[in-house]
């Protein structure tokens, strides 16, 4: 509904902000005005209302308000608050969080008010981002690393194949591991884990990888993790003495590695002597970039530390839990168990309120930049995405903007603004870089 110059002259309008994050807004109308703005918005309904005894789009407003009953009046408030927020928005600008909460009630001089409560984005001003200190770690590559990586890449173009002698080092095994209690006896609750190892203490963990060597196809043992190891398997809290599991070989396979002219065209490079010198260029680029996005990162999330901005608690308490079913959804996809420590909803929001709510922090704040420096994604940025995004899935830009709901496109666009931020302010830091080995 469009408001008329006659109508808001009529308007009595008083904001007041009980909180940084909340304002309310208190519109009243005339009475007479009021119910001349119903009957409006009530014939809309009747120009596609049939009914018997009546032309298509002749049904009086009486019967209209009749027929839908609570549903119209609750339905005209609601526009007409619309209407007046969206009015009240273009002068005022303030982002809203939260949908809006109505309330109508009859003033002591024969009057009607609608009482609007918005949770909107809260003012704050922007702390300096312009020409901070920054330093930009990049670790210098070292032979260690090139040989590290090109045997990555080397296992990754390996064939396996299954065997029917005994695991020996350089071997790699399908593996089942099941967590027991002493005795061999597995914990109820406790789902196997299916994973690919390779028998070399420098990629599997030695207590594995020495469990293992000499083991056949079929074959059951049990290996004892310390600890720090108890990550390996998503188990609960390790005790000190460690966990005990027992481990069952579903397939010995030996590892026949690429010849060194299949590796070197996995680089690009014709020679094999070259790839020592190719991957250092690759590894240099990848520390690099590695770097400055930890350097950005801490530089966003310095400015964010130093901006004062008061959340609602109904929104961090809202993405918290969001965040929450989301991990929970994820590892059941995966048909996994969630952890006790993620089904705990009060364990999780204090375990992790404060990063949550430094993270939608640093969302406003990266927000309030791109909008003072015209840093806003643009269409040709969006665009770019989406067809290195099509190229990617092997489809066409359109199919891959199809694909996209409105929730999806605003997700994207948030995502290129906020690298358009943290590229331009680390383009405005002052720079050391410091080179680690």
């Amino acid at each position: 509904m469009k408001l008329s110059d006659d109508t808001i002259s009529q308007a009595v309008i008083t904001e007041s902000d009980p909180e940084p994050w909340r304002r309310v807004l208190e519109i009243s109308l005339p009475f007479e005005e009021m119910d001349r703005l119903r009957t409006v918005y009530l014939r809309g309904f009747a120009r596609g209302m049939t009914m018997p005894g009546f032309r298509k789009g002749h049904v009086p407003v009486e019967m209209v308000r009749h027929q839908l009953g609570d549903e119209a009046e609750e339905g005209f408030i609601k526009e007409i608050a619309s209407a007046f927020l969206d009015r009240y928005d273009e002068e005022q600008h303030f982002p809203l969080m939260r949908a809006p909460r109505h309330t109508t009630f009859l003033t002591d001089d024969n009057r009607v008010a609608i009482k609007i409560e918005v949770e909107v984005v809260p003012r704050f001003e922007l702390p300096q981002y312009r020409g901070l200190p920054a330093r930009l770690q990049r670790r210098v590559v070292t032979d260690g690393d090139v040989e590290g990586f090109l045997r990555e890449r080397r296992d990754e173009l390996s064939t396996l194949t299954r065997k029917q002698e005994p695991l020996v080092a350089g071997d790699a095994a399908r593996i089942k591991l099941q967590r027991v209690a002493p005795g061999g006896v597995p914990l109820v609750g406790e789902n196997p884990t299916a994973m690919l190892v390779k028998i070399d203490p420098e990629q599997s963990p030695p207590e594995l990888v020495g469990r293992l060597i000499g083991l056949k196809a079929g074959d059951v043992a049990s290996v004892v993790f310390p600890a720090e190891r108890g990550a390996l398997v998503k188990s609960p809290r390790p005790s000190e003495e460690g966990e005990a599991y027992s481990v069952t070989v579903i397939d010995a396979m030996s590892v026949v590695p690429p010849e060194p002219a299949e590796l070197a065209a996995a680089f690009g490079v014709e020679d094999p002597e070259e790839l020592p010198v190719r991957v250092r260029v690759l590894l240099e680029d990848i520390m690099d970039r590695q770097g400055r996005s930890a350097m950005r990162d801490e530089l966003l999330a310095r400015i964010t530390r130093s901006a004062t901005i008061h959340l609602p608690p109904s929104l961090v308490d809202d993405r918290v839990e969001d965040i929450r079913l989301s991990l929970i959804e994820k590892a059941r996809r995966g048909g996994k168990e969630p952890d006790a420590e993620l089904l705990d909803r009060q364990f999780f929001a204090e375990r992790h309120m404060e990063q949550i709510r430094h993270g939608l922090k640093e969302v406003l704040v990266a927000e309030a930049i791109a909008a003072e420096e015209g840093l806003i994604a643009t269409r040709e940025q969006l665009q770019a995405t989406i067809d290195a995004r099509a190229q990617e899935q092997g489809i066409t830009p359109k199919k891959a903007l199809k694909q996209l709901d409105d929730e999806d496109l605003q997700a994207l666009v948030r995502r290129i603004t906020r690298s358009n931020v943290e590229r331009f302010v680390e383009d405005e830091a002052d720079v050391e870089l410091a080179e680690t080995r």
